[in-house]
């Protein structure tokens, strides 16, 4: 449909949305047109719960739907920005309530046994910079030459909302960083090798990083299982909750607090195993 394509055009030049988030609306939309099969001009309210609910039925998670309302609200704000619709149908309907599950976190022996897998240095830099930093598979995509500080040992990233943020790296990996840029002449860190100019798509990076994980045969290796091991890991090891939140670009301490409930629920875990009561019950 040829307003879904431009709405996808307007999310990735001008709200500078990743190509993951792109290419789900797209799929959440074509998913909305084929199921109500009328013109997006004539649509109501009702056609929206009606979907929702269809989807709920065929047993799609709270998230799933919620993901799809968000996909459907976006596009009519988009078409109410361009009077091609007078109102949004999905404004005033709510997202589902959903129940926040732990972050999944990955053992640091496994990144240490994925690390001695890899086999070229733009892969081992990729991975290491993923656990150093803790920074997005989008951050990672887009990083610049000059946003790399050797003399500070720091990169600069630019974060959601266009926010900017400085982040400290560990001097092995920018050690490995020098050696990479030595090789390459772009202005990416990670350029494309499809194309002439322009970076590594996030599609690659996580193309990257699940194929190493399978080699370490490591199960559902994520860039964003790295970020929260980032976070978890730091916090593990006594870091402040406020520098956490700094370094991940989180806007609300809520957000990184949920690296709390992670220590809380592993501590539970090493007290069941290594506690003499729980000894006695063998």
């Amino acid at each position: 449909m040829e307003l879904i394509e431009k709405f996808k055009t307007f999310l990735e030049f001008e709200k500078n949305n990743s190509d993951n988030t792109i290419d789900g609306y797209g799929r959440d939309l074509n998913q909305f047109f084929e199921f109500i099969k009328i013109d997006p001009t004539e649509v109501s309210e009702h056609h929206v719960v009606s979907f929702l609910t269809d989807r709920r039925k065929e047993g799609l998670s709270p998230t799933t739907t919620n993901r799809k309302l968000s996909a459907i609200k976006a596009f009519y704000r988009f078409l109410v920005r361009n009077r091609i619709v007078t109102f949004n149908p999905a404004e005033n309907i709510e997202v589902a309530k959903t129940t926040k599950k732990l972050p999944e976190t990955l053992k640091v022996e496994d990144i240490k046994n994925m690390l001695d897998k890899i086999d070229n240095l733009r892969d081992r830099v990729m991975i290491e910079l993923l656990f150093a930093t803790g920074i997005r598979r989008e951050e990672l995509a887009e990083l610049k030459v000059n946003s790399v500080d050797f003399v500070d040992s720091s990169i600069r990233v630019i974060g959601k909302g266009d926010k900017e943020r400085v982040i400290p790296v560990h001097p092995h990996v920018m050690e490995n960083l020098k050696i990479l840029l030595q090789q390459k002449r772009s202005e990416w860190v990670f350029p494309s090798r499809h194309k002439r100019k322009g970076h590594i798509s996030t599609r690659q990076v996580n193309d990257i990083i699940s194929k190493w994980g399978k080699e370490a045969n490591i199960s559902g290796a994520t860039p964003h299982k790295f970020r929260h091991t980032f976070g978890a890991t730091l916090f593990e090891n006594g870091a402040d909750i406020k520098s956490i939140q700094d370094m991940l670009g989180h806007v609300s301490i809520d957000t990184t607090n949920i690296y709390t409930k992670i220590n809380h629920k592993r501590n539970k875990e090493e007290y069941m195993k290594h506690h003499p009561m729980s000894k006695e019950e063998e």
